[in-house]
């Protein structure tokens, strides 16, 4: 082909992070799914020239995600989460056209490192935007509107920080439109240019990842919310304990930890926790995250396995504030089981070749790094799923595609390196 593979995807994912705010102008429901009909088409020319092929993993998964729609279109007549089937279905697809041994390891890293930090840039440019008090320009042209069919604006979002400061405007939304995406993509944008892991990926190449890390660094406090503190402290139990080629994993990081939660836990708490004060708000969150797991566990056994169909938790108040609770409501246990399971089947196995391979040379080559700090984001956007779904909207289910995609990608570069120990991936 003309266009080298791994472009294909980055461009795909580069129109999928601008167009919400195409779709929430135009009010366009259609716009939403150029991304994905692009990625269709191009994962289809692909297989009509014969060059993807799919191993029984892929085949398995596809084979239950297909009975999975196609009993839903039985029984219901719809698909309760397009959301989640996009991503499964993404992160193949993506999959299969990055798979090629052409691919370089340092265009992916470049890719990666624009598309987040377009988020950041993005983020300042709108809270500027608000300071300079044109915040009611922004919801004229992409704010909420009577007739909604996609995300648009929002200006009621937190903005904890700027209030406290003495600015009176609604907290950033970001590329994605939400406070929760405009948080959790600055969270994830600090951990991929941290740099967290011992071999550099960025070493020998044009990005300045200490400057866009300090940006986001800057950037978090402004936009932080209590969804984004919660994945953070996850993902820093990993790093610290789990991800032995991690920077963090050590007796010293270890020592300092226990130093700081024993004089510092009550601080870190209340920070992580801002937004719960009384016991109001304890009861509160305690019903909000309680109440959907109730009302599945109360489901016929059908509906447990296959949802109680699209729009069946329609005007029930704060019934999307728990995203998985609402997917596993409507859409069902095998989707939920499906997407979980793949991805910690996924997880396993990026452990199991840091441990296979921790004695090894190999370890100082960047694909282990690359593949550890693709399946924590991917981690990251699947947490995320804990409040607000994100993560299988559109954009996020785009950049989480990708991150599973290059997840999977690396372990086949490693899994080569292992098994081929004269085949030189160090920068490929």
């Amino acid at each position: 082909m003309l266009i080298l593979r791994e472009n294909i995807v980055y461009k795909v994912v580069l129109i999928a992070i601008f167009l919400p705010i195409f779709a929430a102008f135009f009010d366009s429901k259609t716009i939403t799914y150029i991304p994905d009909v692009l990625s269709v088409l191009a994962f289809s020319l692909l297989l009509l020239s014969n060059r993807v092929k799919l191993n029984y993993y892929f085949y398995t998964v596809l084979l239950i995600l297909f009975f999975y729609v196609f009993s839903s279109l039985i029984i219901y007549g719809s698909i309760a989460s397009m959301g989640s089937v996009a991503v499964i279905l993404l992160s193949i697809i993506f999959f299969q056209i990055l798979d090629d041994d052409k691919i370089k390891l340092e265009r992916l890293v470049k890719q990666v490192s624009v598309i987040y930090s377009l988020h950041v840039l993005f983020i300042f440019f709108e809270i500027i935007v608000k300071i300079l008090g044109y915040e009611y320009l922004i919801n004229e042209l992409i704010g909420i509107k009577d007739s909604v069919t996609v995300m648009h604006y929002k200006d009621y979002n937190s903005a904890g920080l700027l209030r406290y400061l003495g600015f009176d405007f609604g907290g950033a939304n970001g590329l994605l439109l939400g406070s929760q995406s405009a948080s959790i993509v600055t969270l994830f944008s600090i951990l991929w240019f941290a740099n967290l892991f011992k071999i550099n990926i960025f070493s020998g190449l044009k990005i300045n990842n200490k400057l866009f890390f300090i940006l986001s660094l800057f950037l978090y406090p402004f936009d932080a919310s209590m969804t984004s503190n919660f994945i953070f402290m996850i993902l820093m139990f990993l790093l610290i304990f789990v991800f032995n080629n991690s920077r963090l994993c050590n007796k010293t990081t270890w020592s300092a930890l226990f130093f700081i939660l024993t004089i510092f836990g009550g601080i870190i708490f209340d920070l992580i926790t801002f937004r719960i004060k009384t016991e109001a708000d304890v009861a509160e969150y305690t019903h909000t995250f309680s109440f959907l797991v109730i009302d599945y566990l109360s489901l016929d056994w059908l509906s447990q396995l296959f949802g109680s169909g699209r729009g069946s938790m329609s005007g029930v108040s704060h019934s999307g504030d728990f995203g998985i609770a609402h997917i596993l409501y409507e859409a069902g246990f095998v989707l939920v089981a499906l997407g979980s399971g793949a991805l910690l089947f996924i997880f396993v196995r990026v452990i199991r070749l840091l441990k296979r391979s921790k004695y090894s040379r190999f370890t100082k080559n960047p694909w282990f790094s690359f593949m550890s700090i693709n399946i924590i984001l991917s981690l990251g956007w699947f947490i995320s799923l804990g409040h607000y779904p994100p993560a299988i909207e559109l954009g996020g289910r785009h950049i989480f595609a990708f991150h599973v995609a290059l997840t999977l990608i690396s372990i086949k570069k490693v899994r080569n390196l292992l098994n081929n120990p004269q085949t030189n991936y160090f920068r490929q």
